[in-house]
């Protein structure tokens, strides 16, 4: 068996993994950025982003366009920051953005579900091997 170290947080100390694991969770990172590309990359999202311009410049003044982005749960970013650079849908809430015209796409819809398998494969934390040294067991 081959052992690798894995460090997703730089306030946590490595842990000793499977490399089979590690290979899986990198293999995961690398087609969720792809899958994410894609989103962007289809004709929907496009649509999306387009509608979603014009509603924000229908508002009648920033912070009704930031209160719009907040409840919509597209943009989690103050006032000030949205003032000062504005907003840009990216793939990561273009769920958000088809409830919030209510929409349905079930193309874009499949891209979302496989970028979110691929991110709970990411997040989930991997084995450690007993080592007896408590600190790559973490």
């Amino acid at each position: 068996m081959e052992y690798e170290f894995l460090q997703r947080d730089p306030n946590k100390k490595a842990r000793l993994i499977l490399r089979e694991q590690a290979e899986r969770i990198r293999d995961a990172e690398k087609m969720w950025h792809q899958t994410l590309r894609e989103i962007e990359a289809s004709a929907t999202f496009e649509r999306l982003s387009e509608k979603l311009e014009q509603a924000l410049v229908e508002q009648r003044s920033a912070a009704a366009a930031h209160r719009l982005l907040t409840a919509a749960k597209l943009t989690y970013d103050s006032i000030g920051q949205y003032r000062r650079h504005g907003y840009k849908l990216s793939a990561l809430h273009a769920a958000e953005a088809l409830t919030l015209f209510g929409q349905r796409d079930t193309d874009i819809e499949a891209l979302i579900d496989r970028a979110e398998r691929y991110r709970e494969i990411m997040r989930k934390t991997p084995t450690a091997i007993k080592t007896g040294n408590p600190g790559l067991e973490s």
